[in-house]
């Protein structure tokens, strides 16, 4: 085939020809082209084929439909094979500027070139010399090479126009075809220059596409004997990158967009070229923009190197699999400055810096380097992109947002901040140095070191995971309460004054499953010192605990004022110890081998054993026992004298509720206890308690001849409120039954009692209280209502041949009276004071007072208030004996009032009637005695008023029976002033002690 050399001399000699023919043959055209075709196939050594000629020498122009050069070989292929080929010579031209004076036009040229054969192809610098001899005007519509090299190559152009504007300028314009994508090139020659050792020109050139892709260049071109050499000043504007996928697609096949701006300086000659002082600028947003400067090499067999520094952004952290091959959608937008090294195919971030940014408030940053490592490993294949080393950092407001990488947590705590080394491997990410810290001081601290995992890449079958993790961790929790509330478990109260709690552990990850393994953790302060020891497997999908629980010391003082002072007191110096073990799913949990002791206590032992199988769905089995003969112990616990105490209580728990069974031994007396703690919705719902003994002393509870005390209650000088006894009730419905067989007190004993008292909707309702006292018998119904602003107290008695003087002696009062005592009535009110009760007492009552025996002159414990006339004129005698006294009673609205008051004596029988006001104290009672004695009287009515505390008698004759009279019908409303805590009655004094007065026992 034709190799360029030749083809520039058959366009050189024929142009030649063209000019000796035109000069020496003159007009004789058919002369001129024999002659023309004679010097071309002598000079080329190929046959040449004319279709249509026309030459005119003298002209000097020359035409032809067709011309070819064919080798005589093979004349079914062409070398040269031009269409509508014209030339016209300017004879008249500057020659000796070194220019071809003549015009080109052809409708298509193709030529088939090859560098085979024994010619050689125009040196550099002969290329540049040829430059010299472009026609002054150069047309050809489309213009074609075909080399036949080792592999077949096309090169095409259309619309090739060229155009010489002075001796040092030449313009030249094409379309040239590349990958079927049309370029548009502009070259302007400004200068040439050649001397023996080299050619140059100065000119600038233009390349623009249809994607509107422009570059322009300018600058000078050297050659010489071997090579090319040119220096240029460039600049680019690539609409779209990713239309030149064959130059930057790299082994990902990751496609880089957008608009690309370019600035530089091109050099180079025939094998490579270097951009030096270059800046880019790819803008792809909202993916990405990036901003470079540097200096990229690129030879012309496909090799390249860059060296830049770069910045920008990415609104799609994906691109960075390139480097990393991790899950990164969920970063959010990243930033980054690096300097890149390496090749477009394979790009190296010697030193790079990315941080990240998300909506939800994740944060991660990495500083290091990315190098890519293709070396074939022994087994022939890639080792992959195992040179990435980077120092890591991450943080975000809650611990969720690592769930796409480590799985669902079991606990949120709130902000973190983890950091460390990321090392690329061959299979994955290797983090080491790693250190976490999440919560805070106030809450729960978690904080780990040294910890080490790897990041596995994700696949089609899996997402990205973290495995083999390994990190040391140390937990602050604040206190309790913080526990609690990271368990999720609503303890019921506040603890935040119990802690800190010190965790040591080693989370760990393997086989898909997190666990935390050699669990620590402590509590250590005055008061409680505690231990628990133990593991958590599968944290993020069914996490089982098994922790062994040790308590070395718990003081009762850890509950501080939440433990009432009484307890407090005698708890004072005591410790609990014991031990459990704990084990947990997401479903249940269970407490068992519970062992709890107390100790120090003189002469007492107490102790909690027992299971709980299930804490969630609450079910196991709790014993109490306790035995103390510690008086002074019980004294302080109950307030009273009692001598020792033993017993045991049994629970069973369930979902139902907590069922209580068990016993309690007072010395001679026994209790046999029961009880149900009632549940609904994990919350406690209702109380039953039931209290039987076949037989009590008394004395074994510290109750006989005890001197009352005021309560302790209510705050000094405050009156008594029913509403704030009230209010410090259970809330929740109760049941309370007592049964008792004998009772046994100093001076008499009950022969029975039943009480049956419940509660609900603040309603309190004692459905029984039934007292027997010998042949006596006596009956309590009522109701207090509090759901108004104001208690409503209503109640019915019925008492028969109620021993009133041992009653008295035993409840620890001054018993001047004795006799058989019978009530029988109802009252109700409406108040919250003892006084607002009394002054809105309305109902009615019965009493009957049988074979009385008044002690002296102690008349104000006669009995009721019903009684009437009851001195029988004997002032001198030790005592008053009364057959009988009764008395009917209304009251209305705080005003009691008879009219059938009665009393016989052996001496004398008196009638009455009277009132009294609980408003004011007032009294207002007129009484008739009869003596027994006299046939013939005239009675004197007395006439009682003015105060309970201070009456006022008249006639005077009569003042001493008129005082015993009034200190009689004081009797009752001081008995419902004692009733209701308001008095100020006198009680029996201890022997040998001094009185204590209702002031002092409040202290």
């Amino acid at each position: 085939m034709l190799t360029m050399k030749r083809f520039l001399l058959v366009l050189t000699v024929l142009l030649a020809v063209l000019i000796g023919l035109g000069l020496w043959l003159g007009r004789n055209s058919d002369m001129q082209l024999a002659l023309f075709e004679m010097l071309i196939e002598k000079s080329t050594g190929l046959t040449l084929i004319l279709e249509d000629p026309k030459m005119d020498l003298g002209n000097g122009s020359f035409s032809a439909s067709r011309f070819a050069l064919v080798p005589p070989e093979n004349p079914a292929q062409p070398h040269i094979n031009a269409q509508d080929l014209g030339i016209a010579i300017n004879r008249t031209g500057n020659t000796g500027a070194g220019f071809l004076q003549a015009s080109v036009s052809a409708t298509a040229i193709t030529v088939f070139a090859s560098n085979k054969g024994d010619s050689v192809n125009p040196s550099p610098k002969q290329w540049v010399n040829y430059l010299r001899y472009l026609p002054d005007q150069l047309r050809i519509d489309v213009f074609h090479i075909i080399s036949a090299q080792d592999v077949t190559q096309v090169i095409s152009a259309t619309d090739i126009k060229g155009q010489r504007e002075s001796t040092q300028q030449y313009d030249l314009t094409l379309n040239y075809l590349h990958q079927g994508e049309v370029l548009q090139v502009y070259a302007s020659v400004s200068d040439t220059s050649r001397s023996n050792q080299q050619s140059a020109l100065l000119g600038s050139a233009s390349i623009s596409a249809e994607d509107f892709t422009q570059i322009e260049l300018s600058g000078s071109v050297r050659g010489d004997a071997r090579e090319f050499n040119y220096q240029l000043s460039m600049s680019a504007y690539i609409p779209d990158l990713s239309n030149y996928r064959d130059l930057i697609a790299g082994q990902s096949g990751t496609i880089l967009g957008g608009g690309l701006t370019a600035a530089g300086l091109l050099a180079g000659n025939n094998t490579a070229l270097t951009i030096s002082d270059a800046r880019f600028s790819l803008q792809n947003l909202p993916s990405y923009a990036f901003q470079a400067s540097g200096e990229i090499h690129y030879a012309f067999d496909g090799s390249n190197s860059l060296a830049l520094t770069a910045s920008g952004q990415l609104g799609d952290p994906e691109l960075l699999r390139n480097w990393i091959d991790i899950d990164l959608k969920e970063l959010g937008e990243a930033r980054a400055t690096l300097d890149l090294g390496g090749s477009l195919q394979a790009l190296r971030a010697e030193r790079f810096t990315l941080s990240t940014f998300a909506d939800n408030g994740l944060q991660l940053s990495l500083t290091g380097e990315a190098l890519p490592d293709v070396t074939p490993a022994s087994d022939n294949s890639i080792t992959g992109l195992n040179r990435h080393r980077a120092s890591f950092s991450a943080s975000g407001p809650t611990l969720a947002l690592l769930q796409p990488w480590v799985g669902k947590l079991p606990v949120e705590l709130g902000a973190w901040q983890i950091k460390s080394t990321l090392q690329q491997t061959a299979a994955g990410i290797a983090l080491s140095e790693m250190q976490l810290s999440a919560g805070d001081n106030n809450t729960v601290r978690i904080s780990g070191a040294n910890g080490s995992a790897l990041i596995t890449p994700a696949t089609d079958n899996s997402e990205t995971r973290i495995k083999d993790a390994l990190l040391p961790l140390k937990a602050r929790i604040a206190n309790i309460a913080a526990l609690t509330e990271l368990l999720g478990i609503d303890p019921g109260a506040n603890y935040h004054g119990i802690g800190p709690v010190v965790i040591d552990a080693v989370l760990e990850q393997g086989a898909a499953q997190w666990s935390l393994n050699k669990v620590s953790a402590d509590i250590k302060q005055p008061y409680l010192v505690a231990n628990a020891s133990g593991a958590i497997q599968s944290l993020t999908e069914a996490p089982q605990a098994k922790f062994a629980l040790s308590l070395t010391r718990l003081s009762p003082k850890l509950l501080g004022e939440r433990l009432p002072e009484q307890l407090g007191k005698a708890t004072e110096g005591a410790t609990i110890t014991g031990s459990a073990e704990l084990k947990a799913t997401q479903d249940s949990a269970s407490l068992s081998a519970i062992n709890l002791r107390a100790s120090g206590f003189a002469n007492t032992q107490i102790s909690i054993n027992g299971a709980l199988n299930d804490l969630y769905r609450p079910a196991g089995q709790m014993v109490l026992q306790f035995n103390s003969d510690n008086q002074a112990l019980l004294q302080q616990l109950s307030g009273r004298a009692i001598a020792r105490s033993k017993g045991r209580l049994d629970a069973r728990i369930s979902d139902k509720g907590i069922r209580l069974d068990g016993g309690i031994d007072f010395n001679k007396s026994h209790f046999q206890l029961g009880g149900e703690l009632r549940s609904k919705n994990d919350r406690l719902s209702s109380i039953a308690l039931s209290i039987d003994s076949k037989a009590l002393w008394l004395a074994d509870l510290g109750i006989a001849a005890q001197t009352s005390e005021a309560s302790d209650q209510d705050e000094p000088g405050s009156p008594l409120s029913l509403s704030r006894y009230l209010d410090k009730a259970p809330a929740l419905p109760f049941d309370l039954q007592i049964n008792l067989g004998r009772v046994y007190g100093a001076s008499s004993k009950l022969d029975g009692l039943r009480l049956h008292l419940d509660a609900s909707d603040r309603r309190y309702l004692l459905r029984d209280f039934t007292v027997q006292y010998g042949e006596a018998i006596g009956e309590m119904r009522g109701i207090i209502d509090h759901n108004g602003s104001t208690p409503f107290v209503s109640l019915a008695v019925d008492a028969r041949q109620i021993a009133l003087g041992k009653l008295l002696t035993d409840l620890g009062m001054a018993a001047p009276i004795d006799g058989a005592l019978s009530l029988r009535g109802g009252l109700s009110a409406l108040g919250d004071t003892p006084a607002s009760l009394l002054n809105a007492l309305d109902g009615s009552l019965s009493i009957a007072l049988e074979k009385a025996l008044i002690q002296g002159a102690a008349y104000d414990m006669l009995a009721t208030d019903i009684l009437a006339w009851l001195y029988t004129g004997a002032s001198q005698q030790a005592s008053t004996f009364v057959d009988c006294a009764m008395a009917q009673i209304a009251l209305a609205k705080g005003v009691a009032h008879t009219d059938t008051l009665f009393v016989e004596s052996p001496n004398m029988i008196a009638t009455g009637k009277g009132s009294i006001n609980f408003h004011n104290d007032g009294i207002d009672f007129r009484v008739t005695p009869y003596s027994k004695s006299r046939r013939l009287q005239v009675p004197a009515t007395v006439k009682i008023k003015g105060t309970l505390q201070n009456p006022e008698v008249k006639p005077s004759v009569a003042k001493a029976a008129a005082d015993a009279t009034a200190e009689a019908l004081s009797l009752l409303p001081k008995l419902l002033l004692k009733a209701f805590g308001a008095d100020k009655y006198q009680v029996k004094a201890r022997p040998c002690e001094p009185r204590q007065t209702p002031s002092q026992s409040r202290h």
